[in-house]
């Protein structure tokens, strides 16, 4: 089975819309198959997460910038991050054809935000990832859709020590219909090269934030070091792809 590599940005962009296609461009140039960005309203956001509005204001992705995005990006490279049932449809209103929607089983109002993407992927084919943190596997049945799911393995900690990420990729593997990904949180390689090593077989997607420019680190949410950098992402891509 051959692995799709996803870069996720994140929040790891900075001056506007040309700052996000410079970084979906960079992710592309070091080997991702996909890039993924996330589309929040940073009020709707800040409910969920210990974080104020203004902190997560400077990476709110207006519709205008998502249609602007898509329009100079390949659609069907990009995937899409929600957080909230309203985002589902804010973000179709600009394009339907994604690479993938994305979500996770902990994420607030969860129970309706996952009717919402499994109702999209099941109406436009578009496939459906899933985040499985650890201890939140008993949710994943809040999610259908007649498409195979992709049930990636995580652990929502910043930087993540991953404790028993083989055992649990195996276990969705054996036990949920789909397929099994690796989100990855950690620091640096190490611990996608185990995995990769270990149950690289049972895998079809595994993720990554990415952040090609080393100015932002420190200044993004998501740009500390279980980010990679243009080099560490292209090392990435030639694991995966090995």
């Amino acid at each position: 089975m051959s692995i799709t590599l996803v870069a996720d940005i994140g929040s790891n962009w900075g001056g506007g819309i040309e700052g996000l296609l410079k970084a979906a461009r960079k992710a592309r140039e070091c080997g991702a198959n996909l890039v993924k960005i996330q589309f929040y309203l940073a009020e709707t956001l800040a409910l969920r997460r210990s974080a104020t509005r203004d902190a997560l204001s400077p990476w709110e992705i207006s519709e205008e910038f998502l249609g602007e995005l898509v329009s100079e990006f390949p659609p069907l490279r990009l995937g899409i991050t929600v957080f909230h049932p309203d985002d589902v449809e804010r973000a179709t209103s600009c394009i339907e054809n994604y690479a993938f929607i994305k979500t996770a089983t902990q994420e607030w109002q969860y129970v309706a935000l996952a009717e919402a993407v499994s109702q999209y992927s099941a109406k436009t084919g578009v496939p459906l990832f899933v985040s499985v943190p650890r201890g939140a596997p008993l949710i994943v049945g809040n999610y259908s859709s007649p498409y195979p799911i992709t049930w990636l393995a995580c652990d929502h900690s910043y930087p993540a020590t991953c404790l028993g990420i083989a055992e649990r990729i195996e276990a969705i593997a054996r036990y949920l219909p789909g397929y099994a990904g690796f989100s990855d949180h950690s620091e640096g390689l190490g611990i996608t090269e185990y995995v990769l090593g270990e149950v690289g077989d049972k895998l079809s997607v595994v993720e990554k934030h990415f952040c090609y420019d080393e100015n932002l680190r420190g200044k993004a949410p998501d740009s500390g070091s279980w980010a990679l950098g243009r080099d560490e992402f292209a090392k990435l891509a030639e694991m995966v792809h090995a």
